[in-house]
């Protein structure tokens, strides 16, 4: 994703960015680059995901050492949700390790301005 896409996040979102970077400068291995792969788009995400209102960016994992898929992906995770919740508020920020599956290895960030959090597979449901 090019830096210039991302200027469509919402702005709560937006203020992710730099405590994203910040803790994959200190947690991934030296020399991996940040690569936001998803921000505000309508392809490729369900519908009612955040990524349509710009609310919910992917992150790709699949060149850490651990393919996205160990213990890694899994540490900057974590880290990621604590560093999100200590800045900027918890419960405000999500953060979901490969929410798509194993096959598609990223990290996926969203903020919700409050009710329900969308989930994996979410749809609508006619009674």
């Amino acid at each position: 994703m090019e830096q210039s896409e991302l200027r469509w996040l919402n702005p709560a979102m937006a203020l992710a960015l730099p405590i994203i970077r910040q803790v994959f400068a200190q947690t991934a291995p030296a020399g991996f680059v940040v690569e936001f792969t998803a921000g505000k788009e309508w392809f490729q995400h369900g519908m009612h995901s955040l990524h349509h209102s710009g609310n919910a960016l992917d992150i790709r994992t699949r060149t850490l050492p651990d393919g996205g898929l160990g213990g890694i992906s899994s540490h900057i995770s974590t880290v990621l949700q604590q560093a999100l919740d200590t800045r900027l508020g918890r419960g405000k920020y999500k953060v979901l390790l490969n929410d798509a599956g194993r096959h598609k290895p990223h990290i996926h960030v969203q903020y919700n301005q409050g009710g329900r959090w969308p989930e994996p597979g979410d749809q609508w449901r006619t009674a």
